[in-house]
């Protein structure tokens, strides 16, 4: 199974901006509320093969904030918005990656390969279980996949015109 790989490359203003999610030093906390709209997140430089088969995407972000927050987040094709998941643990205030889905999770979707390069995460603030503070210095998407078979190998070749010149080997002609 192959994986790709992308970080965030945008991410929506509704209400927080840019720099309060992606804080490096935590000095840009913010406090959300069930108030505020979702917060869409953006990936880019996804190159998923063409025919591939898509095993699972998995949301992976590296932060901390304060214990029970656990936002909701789904994601989008860009044609259907999947069923919005919850982290794999609680938040805490320790740096550390949180992930959402997995390898062989497809968070209830169908996707090919340019479904898959078109990934948009939407972070649900509404469903934060208490108040409190969070931030997250990076967040990444990944897309596992298979490779689709390499194409069939001719078995004969046809010769029109020119010529074949042989360096080393040997030919069978049957």
């Amino acid at each position: 199974m192959a994986v790709e790989t992308s970080a965030a490359t945008a991410v929506s203003t509704n209400t927080i901006s840019a720099n309060n999610w992606f804080a490096q030093d935590g000095s840009d906390n913010t406090t959300p509320t069930s108030t505020m709209s979702p917060i869409e997140i953006t990936f880019g430089n996804l190159s998923i093969p063409l025919g591939a088969t898509i095993d699972g995407l998995e949301l992976s972000i590296y932060g901390q904030g304060t214990s029970f927050l656990s936002p909701a987040i789904s994601i989008t094709s860009g044609v259907d918005e999947s069923t919005a998941l919850y982290c794999n643990s609680s938040w805490t205030k320790t740096d550390t990656t949180r992930t959402y889905g997995g390898s062989s999770n497809l968070w209830d979707l169908s996707w090919n390969h340019l479904t898959a390069e078109q990934v948009t995460a939407i972070v649900y603030l509404d469903t934060l279980i208490n108040p409190g503070i969070f931030f997250w210095d990076y967040v990444e998407i990944s897309v596992y996949y298979n490779s689709p078979p390499p194409p069939p190998v001719s078995k004969s070749i046809t010769l029109t015109s020119g010529t074949i010149t042989l360096n080393s080997g040997k030919i069978t002609i049957l």
